[in-house]
């Protein structure tokens, strides 16, 4: 099964996995044995962040840990245009520039949330921690290359560099058929109340759709 959420980087909910802050109160991630790290926010992207170019302005910053109740977060911009200038040639360095979309939502603090650097806020496993736990069960996608910039679909297109609807089916088949439902509750334990009827429904889709 592949769960995504467009518009939103892997780096926004995968950032320093498997790695949670695990502050009090909280709930905690801790995760299996020998979990590997991601290519994600090292120690030095996190303190010494190529985004701290003056040329963002007040969005030039370091990634930064969004609190749990800072869920729902502005979207940053996706156009082939604006992409393209945030990568600045590789460096990787104009995101808030050009891409980046100041909130609320969220409120401040920090107060960086209020400028384009929101865009370099992320969650960790004790903000994100069924999709943590989730992870600890399927692979993760921390290394993905695309032909073009821009939205979802134009990667998805037939002759895009990512495959046809088929061979994307096929993939998608292969991949549901090697988990089992019970995998999928066992990482339920952490999701709020509010959202576990989503859950019991996908999960229910999937056992009909393809069954253990």
């Amino acid at each position: 099964m592949i769960v995504f959420q467009e518009n939103i980087s892997f780096d926004h909910y995968f950032g320093t996995y498997p790695k949670a802050l695990n502050p009090s109160r909280e709930p905690r991630f801790v995760p299996f044995p020998n979990t590997p790290t991601v290519n994600g926010l090292s120690t030095g992207l996190r303190i010494a962040n190529p985004n701290l170019n003056p040329a963002n302005g007040s969005g030039a910053t370091n990634p930064f840990r969004l609190h749990r109740s800072q869920a729902v977060t502005n979207d940053q911009d996706h156009d082939y245009g604006p992409e393209q200038a945030a990568f600045d040639g590789g460096v990787m360095d104009l995101f808030p520039l050009n891409v980046g979309t100041p909130g609320p939502p969220p409120n401040p603090p920090p107060g960086t949330v209020s400028t384009t650097g929101l865009n370099l806020g992320y969650f960790d496993g004790n903000m994100v921690t069924a999709l943590w736990n989730y992870a600890q069960y399927y692979a993760m996608s921390d290394n993905s290359y695309s032909t073009t910039f821009g939205p979802v679909h134009v990667d998805s297109e037939p002759g895009s560099g990512e495959g046809s609807r088929q061979e994307l089916e096929t993939e998608f088949s292969l991949r549901v058929t090697s988990f089992s439902a019970d995998k999928l509750d066992k990482a339920l334990f952490q999701i709020p109340p509010d959202y576990k009827e989503s859950h019991v429904e996908l999960r229910d889709m999937w056992i009909s759709g393809i069954g253990q």
